[in-house]
């Protein structure tokens, strides 16, 4: 029982750290870096699997309620955001970490990141041309939702591991693979 309890609080800790990660801009080559990505990562590399998801589904359904923890805001109207699909590509990548070896964060990672970008890019493409009826060309979002970001996230995800293995190196959370 005590360990579930330690899993739930650091479910929520990430919880609150992807939400203030949203917001976190720090001036980055073409576009600005948000702690977000970085925090979703760490997440998903430290707690098993239900955590992982417990703690991104969370912060989709407070930004979804209405709290302002999206980059963009919040609201249940934030579905159809172009960019809501990068939030459904967290989800996804929280649980494709049921399925990967803890220990190789950077193969978890790697997945993380092609999820987020499959379903941020696709669904952008998708909101923009058929519900918002912009008729934006694959190869633009290709180039605004997939290419300037690789080298901030990039970074963000290398971060992310070798904090992780520093942590796993020093057991400083539980289910830190190690």
């Amino acid at each position: 029982m005590r360990a579930e309890i330690k899993s739930l609080i650091v479910a929520a800790t990430f919880t609150a750290a992807i939400c203030i990660g949203a917001w976190i801009k720090i001036p980055f080559l073409f576009v600005p870096l948000t702690l977000q990505v970085f925090f979703v990562n760490t997440a998903i590399l430290t707690q098993k699997a239900r955590y992982a998801t417990l703690s991104v589904a969370s912060y989709m359904l407070l930004g979804l309620l209405g709290l302002p923890v999206f980059s963009g805001g919040g609201g249940p109207g934030y579905v159809l955001y172009p960019t809501f699909g990068y939030l459904v590509g967290f989800l996804l990548a929280a649980l494709s970490s049921a399925f990967i070896d803890k220990k190789r964060v950077y193969l978890q990672s790697l997945v993380n990141e092609a999820l987020l970008y499959l379903c941020g890019v696709l669904y952008f493409f998708l909101v923009s041309n058929f519900y918002l009826h912009n008729n934006v060309s694959v190869a633009r979002v290709l180039v605004w939702c997939f290419l300037v970001f690789i080298p901030g996230d990039l970074v963000s995800v290398i971060l992310s591991c070798e904090l992780v293995k520093i942590l796993s190196r020093h057991r400083v959370l539980q289910n830190i693979p190690g």
